[in-house]
């Protein structure tokens, strides 16, 4: 799911401090910041290749319909989810 709320200016910043991308200031543009993969990153990249091919793989079997069906059903998840927080409720996040 996409946590709507998210920034990616703190996220940029956590995977340049994972040595996984560089950040500089853009020469032509300074309001622009060019962010570019590094060795590290592409090396993760490589390693994740095959695993994400088979986690995705089943979903290329359903078609569109099933598919905007499936992302309206995370959505009312994450909508549960972001309501209930004030409840006592704890947020559906994901292992590490």
């Amino acid at each position: 799911m996409i946590d709507r709320s998210s920034n990616t200016s703190r996220l940029i910043d956590k995977l340049v401090g994972k040595d996984l991308v560089t950040r500089k200031i853009n020469s032509s543009d300074r309001r622009q910041m060019d962010i570019k993969i590094t060795t590290t990153g592409l090396a993760l990249l490589d390693k994740l290749k095959e695993p994400i091919e088979r986690a995705t793989e089943p979903f290329l079997q359903i078609d569109v319909k099933e598919a905007k069906l499936f992302n309206s059903l995370l959505d009312e998840l994450r909508d549960y989810n972001e309501s209930n927080n004030h409840k006592n409720h704890k947020p559906i996040k994901s292992k590490k």
